[in-house]
């Protein structure tokens, strides 16, 4: 006959505890959008490093068991344009076209006029300035996508098991076992 004692069970209950109640709080929510955040602003700043102008929104929300972030590129003229960046535009266009101008639309999806007044920076979009009577207009080609979000998603979904277990170590003072 032999006697096999058990110990620890106590600390081990303990910190099973103490995870799942970190797990149903706000907080491991926010770390995790704090986290994702971080992944959508680097491949911004990595895709769209010619464009010093840009502003990116780093606000999110917690609804149940979802992270709804507000990350959207917008320029200085407070004008959102995330998916020409996200898909392109004009013939680079991978999700349809953008744009129903009437330029636009009749040139076979080619080019369309800009009033220098509401143009944005112009970064990598190939233009050419025109000067009329009416005032300055860019003849403003499409540009080539740029996958910010669809990259950022990957890597979010690849990093979210790493996210949790760094969350749980700090909960749990640097130690799950």
């Amino acid at each position: 006959m032999f006697t096999i004692k058990i110990q620890g069970t106590k600390q081990v209950m303990n910190k099973i505890k103490k995870i799942a109640e970190s797990m149903a709080s706000d907080d491991i929510k926010e770390y995790i959008a704090k986290k994702a955040i971080e992944v959508i602003n680097a491949e911004a700043d990595a895709n769209l490093s010619y464009d010093k102008n840009y502003r990116k929104h780093n606000q999110y929300k917690i609804n149940g068991n979802s992270i709804i972030i507000y990350n959207d590129v917008q320029n200085e003229n407070n004008q959102y344009y995330s998916l020409i960046i996200e898909y392109g535009s004009g013939l680079y266009a991978e999700k349809g076209h953008i744009g129903t101008t009437e330029t636009f639309v009749n040139t076979g999806y080619m080019y369309w006029f800009v009033p220098e007044e509401e143009a944005p920076d112009l970064f990598e979009y190939p233009y050419e300035r025109i000067e009329t009577e009416d005032g300055v207009f860019y003849k403003v080609y499409g540009q080539t996508p740029k996958h910010i979000y669809e990259n950022s998603a990957k890597k979010i979904e690849k990093n979210l098991s790493k996210w949790i277990r760094e969350y749980s170590k700090k909960e749990l003072g640097g130690k799950l076992w």
